[in-house]
């Protein structure tokens, strides 16, 4: 069962592959409610825990139906999904196997789960070689597509903001 969505429900935000939940302060800063978050790391899941008390977490793997299931029981209303999805297939540090690498179908996962949850916004965040992946590419333009979604995307260079020299892909559909 899901709801209608309203425009209260633009303002929520749940992260799936949340860490210890650092990037929810740029959400939340910008006047958004962090509702619920999921990562498969038992480590992080107790740090994102602690440094939000206030915000239910799920510890499983963020491709699992269960997992899913357990999300939005947290909070049955649509939110904004945050969803970063596996850099290894596409970094330049990596092997760049991109579809060979079996991690890369959490972006087919991203996208189900937004689906799923009925996100009337998905934001998408990967390394920047991900923007010209074919496989990443025709995955998020099949999804904008078939689902009615218009697509915004920019590559930020952290070393312009933070002490890091590494550049990430943004996608928000």
């Amino acid at each position: 069962y899901h709801r209608r969505c309203n425009r209260d429900d633009l303002f929520n935000i749940t992260e799936r592959c949340c860490g210890i939940g650092v990037g929810a302060y740029g959400f939340m800063e910008a006047g958004m409610k962090l509702v619920a978050a999921a990562d498969w790391s038992g480590p992080f899941t107790e740090a994102f825990a602690e440094i939000h008390p206030q915000v239910p977490v799920v510890h499983g793997n963020i491709c699992d139906k269960a997992t899913v299931t357990k999300l939005h029981s947290l909070h049955d209303r649509p939110t904004v999904l945050m969803s970063g999805f596996s850099c290894q297939p596409f970094s330049s540090g990596g092997q760049q196997l991109g579809a060979l690498d079996q991690r890369s179908n959490t972006l087919e996962q991203s996208l189900l789960v937004g689906h799923m949850l009925r996100s009337p916004i998905l934001v998408l965040e990967c390394v920047q070689d991900a923007s010209t992946n074919a496989m990443v590419r025709n995955q998020v333009d099949r999804f904008r597509l078939e689902c009615g979604f218009h697509l915004s995307e920019v590559t930020l260079k952290l070393e312009d903001v933070w002490v890091s020299r590494r550049c990430r892909w943004w996608a928000v559909l």
